[in-house]
């Protein structure tokens, strides 16, 4: 019979997953243009070599 603890960690291992699994389709469907843009105004690092 499954305790508290376990129904709790099974929820939040859920909602992170989800969570992973909605931000993996972002990055493949928009790509990672947002945050190399930033990178590059702020001179931190340089994709575009």
């Amino acid at each position: 019979m499954p305790t508290n603890n376990d129904i709790a960690r099974l929820i939040l291992r859920m909602t992170l997953g989800i969570l992973m699994l909605f931000h993996g389709f972002y990055k493949v469907i928009h790509g990672i243009g947002g945050v190399e843009a930033m990178l590059h105004a702020s001179s931190l690092l340089n994709f575009r070599t």
